[in-house]
C-alpha cells in the first residue's frame, strides 16, 4: 500500500510545489501502516489535527512534523514516519507508518530498596536487595492499556496488579485505573538523623505490613492535557516494638493507620519526545487529602504539589532545561510516614544523593545545559531479539547541572542539619538516551558542603 501512496504523491508534488504559498489545503484524511497491534483509531486520534482541518501549503512539512512528534508520544512505537500526500481539488493526506515496539515484558526484578544506587553502593546491603518478576503487559488490546502484575521478594515483600485505560469508550476521552497492593517490610525507615535514613527491624519479618487499593478516573480534553479523579485506601499495620520506640511514626504510638485518601491531578505535556525532552513545556498541579474523615485515627494532612519545566532549543544540538517544583503540606498532625521530602529517586538536589533531606515544605530547582554529544545510532540486535527490540537508537548528551533546593521541616530540623538550608549542587553529566525511553545517566557533582562525587542513575 505504501509504494500506491509514494506513487500518488510523486504524481501530485508538481501540483502541490506549483501551490501559492498560501494556497489553502483540506485534510482528507489518515492512513495508518505497520499497527498490527495498535487500532488505528488510536493512532489517528493522537495526531492532533482532524479530517476536514486546513492548513497552508507552506505548513505541510511543519504539520507533519507535529503529527509525527504526537504520535511518537504515545510511546507505543520504536519508529514512527509521516509522509504528506497531495490530492486534487486542493486536499491532502497524511501516510503515517509505525514500527511496533514489544509490548509484553516477563522481567526480572532485581531491583535495591534504597532511595538511588548511590546509598545501596555506599552502604553495600546485600540484604537490601528485592528481587522477583515484573510482568508488563503495554498496549493491552491495541488500545494503550496497561496491564502489570509484580512479585517481589528479599527486602520487601510485595504483591500488586494493576490496570490502565485511557479509553472507556473507543475514541473518547474517559479512561480508569485500578490498582491492589500488598507488602511487607522486616526492616523499616523510622526517620533521619544526620539527614541519613535509621531503620528498625523487629521480631518476625512483619514489621510493617502495607495493603493499598485505588481507583481513577481520567479525563483528556486534548492530546496534551489530563485530569485524574482517585480514590484510595491504605491500611497501615506496625509491629507494636515499632510504635512504642517510635510513638510518631504512625502518630501517637499507634500501631495501625487506616485511611481513605481523594486526589486531583491536572497536567499539561507539550514537548517534542516524553522520554528525554529538547523542545517544548510541561506543568502540572496535584492535590491529595489524606484522611477524609470516614475512618476512626485517621490523618488529616492535605499535600499541593506543583511542577513547571521548560525546554528551549539553542541550535542543533544545544538546549536549555529548566524546571521548578514544589510541595506544600497542611496538616494538623503528621505522622512521619507520610511525610516526604527531597532524596527520593528524581526528587533530590544533584550532588546530595547520600542524604535525605524529610520536610514538610519542599522547593527544587534543576537545571541543564545540554549538548548531543553523539546523534542518534541505530544499533542491530541478534535475530533472536530483533523481533523484540527493531529499530533501536541510542543517542549521548552532556549536561553542565545546576541545582537548587530547600526544606522546611517543622518537627525533625534540631537533629538534620540540612534541613532550613539552602541545598546548591553543581557538576557535569553524561547521559545515554534509547529511543525507547531509557536513560542512563553519569554524573560527577559538587555541593555547597565541597563533597565531591561520581554518580549512576
Amino acid at each position: 500500500m505504501r509504494s500506491a501512496f509514494i506513487i500518488i504523491s510523486f504524481s501530485s508534488i508538481c501540483s502541490l510545489s506549483c501551490l501559492a504559498q498560501d494556497t489553502l489545503l483540506y485534510i482528507q484524511g489518515f492512513v495508518v501502516e505497520g499497527n498490527r497491534k495498535t487500532k488505528e483509531w488510536l493512532i489517528t486520534r493522537e495526531c492532533g489535527f482532524q479530517v476536514g482541518d486546513t492548513l497552508t501549503s507552506k505548513r505541510v512539512d511543519a504539520v507533519a512534523r507535529e503529527i509525527q512528534t504526537n504520535v511518537v508520544n504515545l510511546q507505543l512505537f520504536a519508529s514512527v514516519d509521516v509522509l504528506p500526500v497531495p490530492l486534487p481539488d486542493d486536499q491532502i493526506l497524511f501516510l503515517i507508518t509505525v514500527t511496533e515496539r514489544w509490548y509484553l515484558y516477563p522481567v526480572p526484578v532485581i531491583q535495591l530498596a534504597e532511595p538511588n544506587f548511590n546509598v545501596w553502593w555506599k552502604n553495600r546491603k546485600d540484604s537490601r536487595t528485592n528481587y522477583g518478576m515484573k510482568f508488563r503487559q503495554y498496549n493491552f488490546r491495541g488500545r494503550n492499556e496497561r496491564l502489570a502484575v509484580t512479585v517481589k521478594f528479599g527486602w520487601t515483600r510485595e504483591f500488586a496488579v494493576g490496570l490502565s485505560s485511557p479509553y472507556l469508550i473507543k475514541g473518547k476521552n474517559w479512561g480508569f485505573s485500578v490498582n491492589a497492593k500488598y507488602k511487607e517490610n522486616e526492616e523499616v525507615n523510622t526517620g533521619t538523623i544526620d539527614n541519613e535514613r535509621i531503620f528498625f527491624s523487629g521480631d518476625d519479618n512483619r514489621t510493617r505490613v502495607e495493603q493499598n487499593y485505588s481507583i481513577g478516573l481520567g479525563y483528556r480534553p486534548d492530546i496534551f492535557q489530563n485530569h485524574t479523579l482517585a480514590l484510595r485506601f491504605e491500611d497501615v499495620h506496625t509491629a507494636d516494638s515499632l510504635s512504642i520506640l517510635f510513638p510518631d511514626y504512625l502518630e501517637r504510638g499507634r500501631t495501625r493507620l487506616q485511611q481513605f485518601r481523594a486526589s486531583y491531578a491536572y497536567s499539561k505535556v507539550n514537548v517534542d519526545r516524553k522520554g528525554y525532552p529538547q523542545r517544548g513545556y510541561s506543568y502540572g498541579l496535584r492535590v491529595e487529602k489524606k484522611g477524609l474523615g470516614l475512618m476512626q485515627n485517621a490523618a488529616d494532612v492535605l499535600d499541593i504539589q506543583g511542577a513547571v519545566r521548560r525546554y528551549i532549543p539553542l541550535g542543533d544540538r544545544w538546549t536549555t532545561q529548566h524546571s521548578v517544583s514544589g510541595k506544600m503540606t497542611l496538616y494538623n498532625r503528621l505522622p512521619y510516614y507520610l511525610q516526604q521530602g527531597l532524596g527520593y529517586g528524581n526528587i533530590s538536589v544533584r550532588s546530595y544523593e547520600f542524604y535525605i533531606i524529610d520536610g514538610q515544605n519542599y522547593v527544587l530547582s534543576r537545571n541543564n545545559l545540554n549538548y548531543k554529544l553523539v546523534q542518534e545510532k541505530c544499533v542491530r540486535f541478534p535475530s533472536a531479539l530483533d523481533r523484540m527490540f527493531p529499530e533501536v537508537s541510542f543517542a549521548a548528551h552532556l549536561n553542565l547541572i545546576l541545582d537548587l533546593g530547600y526544606v522546611q521541616d517543622e518537627l525533625y530540623n534540631e537533629v538534620n542539619p540540612l534541613s532550613n538550608e539552602l541545598l546548591l549542587g553543581t557538576g557535569l553529566g553524561l547521559d545515554i538516551v534509547s529511543n525507547y525511553d531509557y536513560v542512563f545517566r553519569i554524573e560527577y557533582t559538587i555541593n555547597r558542603l565541597e563533597e565531591q562525587g561520581l554518580y549512576l542513575h
